[in-house]
């Protein structure tokens, strides 16, 4: 077969850990088999699973969500099977129990806490409770467990979190409200009174929309649609992010002015410890250390770290395992630095002291605490997501986040088609690009494109069908990367070229291939490539991508306009982008 397309260094333009073809965002057999808790459940009922939710202190619980509307719970804990009549045990599915409160409400995100309790979140923005309630996490207004899935008052929720013993919720107003244990000041509320019922937090977060909501242990935080991020609650182990040598809680949000700078796109929070994702791929890290979570060796908290505990008694949850040095804790972020380009995702939990991120190029990254032994500084593993990583090295083993999965025990139709792509003893049609040849199918490529089933139809002349097909238009590369995609459903290729393929994407009318080039072409945006990347999608009439780069360069203006790429847009699309820029508000005076 032709060998793909190389970079000028020789490089194949794959990542080094490429994830599996056909397989993007589900789960395979191999992959379930990661999942030990899993392997409880019959095939049946895992054929059906559309995404599931695994948590507890020992990682043996589950909540599963079917393709048909239908939820489950697997395990023995406060929340599992053990507080469910034995009637329902009568169930597809063998161990698991099904939720019937939560059947047919369209569930789409949960979390849990330590107890453990629950929150299920459903599409229309309803808010169900259950579980562990010794500390009023439930936000039912009393300290009663609920035994089944119920309905909060609270309405219109778009995103939730919980901390141990504690939970938030994010209103589609960009309103915070908590509630739960409060000992540490992480409800918010200005006491450190636990709060029974949902309370819509104010002071610095009082006219700010807030986007993004998470929690450690007995800490919370929220990130606001300007990227500012504001933290509260336990700060033992400089969890707070906000500096100062006494590690004092703070039971009010307060803004963190180090990252003032930056637009923070994402959080994900460990037990003691926080992980920040900015919009330009940089990764920030602050808290607690012990386990090397931060990912450096070097950190430094700011001020006399031989003070750092105080403050941090009686914080339920909030220790960082037994460890109490503090003088490797970063009260301040600090940048979490490696050499194999910029993170896309990151994955915490605040049952454990693992940290773990996606580059650009796709490989997984892993730090913390990994398989009981501590690793100061990403390393490249071989999976294929941050929940892999959590499945594998972190203890407990739970989701970092929901885990979207559809078993696949058999060798599928998409692997025996990826397989045939290039291959010259089954092809039937070949291009000549850059005086390079590609093997394909008529029969597929008139399945998966328009343009080819306009080209092959039966008038298609035979005598050449049955030559070379020569393509001036575009580069092999992007030739090679569009075939590609047409049989495996995925991109590869580097960022650079992804503004050709979007090209050819436009021109061939190839809707799937547009928004994959546009997701690449997202995640390598950066100050001096922003107005490029806008003018390339003002050009191919990308209106996603158009939107995404102008609210980046309006985030980054001052240093936006001084490059190169600003000086070279055209005069029409500098007046447009002025005149947005001006409607947004970016020009105060």
């Amino acid at each position: 077969r032709q060998q793909p397309p190389t970079t000028s260094s020789g490089m194949s333009e794959s990542p080094s850990v490429a994830p599996l073809v056909g397989d993007i965002g589900s789960i395979t057999q191999s992959m379930l088999d990661r999942w030990g808790l899993f392997s409880l459940l019959d095939a049946e009922l895992l054929n059906r699973v559309a995404f599931a939710f695994v948590y507890g202190a020992n990682g043996n619980e589950a909540v599963l969500v079917t393709g048909d509307d239908c939820v489950y719970c697997i395990g023995n804990g406060t929340a599992g099977p053990g507080i469910i009549s034995e009637a329902h045990l009568n169930v597809p599915g063998g161990l698991s129990v099904q939720l019937d409160a939560l059947c047919g409400c369209r569930v789409v995100e949960l979390a849990s806490g330590s107890g453990p309790h629950l929150l299920a979140l459903t599409d229309s923005g309803d808010l169900y409770t259950w579980g562990s309630n010794s500390h009023c996490q439930l936000g039912n207004g009393n300290t009663n467990q609920l035994l089944q899935p119920t309905l909060s008052s609270l309405l219109k929720v778009c995103s939730i979190a919980c901390g141990a013993s504690h939970s938030l919720a994010l209103t589609q107003d960009g309103e915070v409200y908590a509630w739960g244990c409060n000992n540490c000041g992480q409800v918010g509320s200005g006491t450190t009174v636990n709060q029974p019922s949902p309370r819509r937090l104010a002071g610095p977060l009082t006219n700010r929309r807030i986007r993004r909501v998470g929690a450690c242990q007995s800490a919370s935080f929220a990130v606001s649609v300007a990227g500012e991020v504001f933290s509260w609650g336990c700060n033992k182990h400089g969890q707070l992010g906000i500096g100062g040598a006494s590690g004092a809680n703070q039971n009010v949000p307060v803004r963190l002015t180090s990252l003032e700078r930056r637009f923070i796109d994402s959080l994900a929070c460990g037990q003691s410890h926080v992980l920040a994702l900015t919009d330009e791929g940089e990764l920030w890290a602050w808290g607690a250390n012990s386990f090397g979570q931060l990912g450096r060796l070097d950190c430094r908290s700011n001020g006399d770290s031989s003070s750092g505990g105080g403050g941090g008694g009686g914080c339920g949850g909030g220790s960082s395992g037994g460890s109490n040095n503090n003088g490797n804790n970063a009260f301040t972020p600090i940048r979490v630095l490696q050499q194999r380009g910029r993170f896309i995702d990151i994955g915490a939990i605040h049952y454990s002291h693992t940290s773990a991120g996606v580059t650009e190029t796709g490989l997984v990254l892993a730090w913390g605490l990994c398989r009981g032994q501590p690793v100061s500084a990403p390393i490249v593993t071989r999976f294929l997501s941050v929940n892999d990583v959590f499945a594998c090295m972190s203890h407990p083993p739970v989701t970092c986040k929901r885990l979207d999965f559809k078993p696949n025990y058999t060798v599928s139709i998409a692997q025996s088609i990826q397989l045939a792509f290039n291959d010259s003893a089954t092809s039937d049609v070949t291009f000549q690009v850059d005086g390079k040849l590609i093997h394909a199918h008529k029969s597929i490529l008139r399945i998966r494109c328009d343009h080819f089933r306009t080209m092959f139809n039966e008038n298609w002349n035979q005598t050449q069908s049955a030559g070379v097909i020569a393509i001036r238009d575009f580069s092999y590369p992007v030739y090679w990367a569009f075939l590609e995609f047409l049989y495996t459903d995925n991109v590869n290729l580097s960022p650079e070229e992804a503004i050709s393929l979007l090209d050819l994407a436009n021109c061939y009318c190839e809707a799937p291939l547009k928004a994959h080039c546009e997701r690449l072409i997202k995640n390598s945006i950066t100050i001096d490539n922003a107005m490029m990347l806008y003018l390339a999608a003002v050009k191919f009439s990308a209106s996603e991508l158009q939107k995404f780069c102008f609210e980046f360069a309006i985030h980054h203006l001052t240093r936006v306009v001084s490059t190169e790429a600003f000086d070279e847009l055209d005069e029409a699309t500098l007046r447009s982008f002025l005149r947005q820029a001006a409607a947004a508000g970016a020009f105060k005076y």
